[in-house]
């Protein structure tokens, strides 16, 4: 059920990769999936090994990167390792329906997708740099905008990017790149050149065979939907939600749901704040109605 990176690394093959670090009898995970589901059979699997999960480290508070932490946690005891402020919501996940929706979500944002089981985080990492984890020495990396402080986790040679880079068919099928910080997401995906480590292992995707193409393909969509909502306000004024549903068209066979209308509609205003920051477009009030314009 792996896929063999170097000697002591490896991943679950699945849409979603947990990465798994062994040294003797001891096992490190990296994210732990969007359920108790594939975890399960990770945690299964190295203790038919003789192997036990001593620590898991997650790159970001996203559900589906958190899912498996209390199954796990419960089954091995795991010492959970979390980015400074990414920890409040792997301890209190419905923040992130709450944070999304401005208000008490509506029931169709508190599934699975976006809201984990709640798990202890034993460790918040404050910055970049070498960390002993349970006897492992990882390399923080700051990669934020995806989340609001997701991070790169090294290990022995390979670097797991969280979702600084998603696979083509990732990007063709939701349309948007989710980011809280378009940006600075560009930028953190764009850093990973600069980084140049030896292997890198995406969570949607596994191992990286072209870094720099798929660098450049995340970056240029994310790019595509700036100028395209730039080119929408400059024909005229409008709202948010007219601004996704303008930019939704151009992805006319993209998934629908409640859940991905508020990813979406986050990575939109996420777009506009960065504008306003930036000079390019300013929100004003049209009676009770609040709506955005090109400078």
């Amino acid at each position: 059920m792996f896929e063999q990176v170097t000697e002591t690394v490896r991943y679950a093959k699945a849409p979603t990769a947990i990465g798994v670090v062994t040294r003797g009898s001891d096992a490190l995970l990296v994210d732990t999936g969007l359920d108790e589901n594939l975890v399960r059979k990770v945690v299964n699997a190295l203790a038919n090994e003789g192997r036990t999960v001593r620590a898991i480290v997650n790159t970001h508070a996203h559900a589906d990167h958190i899912g498996g932490n209390a199954f796990a946690v419960k089954r091995t005891g795991a010492k959970v390792v979390a980015p400074h402020y990414e920890h409040f919501f792997i301890e209190r996940p419905d923040l992130e329906p709450w944070t999304l929706f401005g208000a008490a979500p509506p029931r169709a944002l508190q599934g699975k997708f976006l809201q984990a089981q709640p798990s202890r985080v034993d460790h918040a990492v404050g910055g970049e740099g070498t960390q002993d984890v349970a006897g492992f020495q990882v390399r923080f990396h700051a990669l934020p905008g995806h989340s609001v402080r997701q991070m790169g986790v090294e290990v022995d040679g390979v670097l797991f990017v969280g979702d600084a880079v998603l696979p083509p068919e990732v990007l063709s099928k939701y349309g948007l790149v989710f980011a809280v910080d378009p940006v600075a997401a560009r930028a953190s995906t764009e850093r990973l050149l600069q980084l140049a480590p030896a292997h890198v292992v995406a969570y949607h995707g596994g191992l990286v065979s072209d870094l720099a193409g798929a660098v450049k393909a995340n970056a240029d969509a994310m790019r595509e939907a700036e100028d395209a909502l730039l080119a929408r306000l400059r024909q005229g004024p409008a709202e948010d939600e007219e601004l996704h549903a303008a930019l939704m068209d151009r992805f006319p066979a993209t998934a629908r749901s409640l859940e991905l209308h508020a990813l979406n509609l986050a990575t939109v205003r996420g777009y506009l704040a960065a504008m306003e920051r930036a000079g390019r477009v300013e929100p004003f009030l049209e009676g009770p109605r609040l709506r955005w314009r090109a400078r």
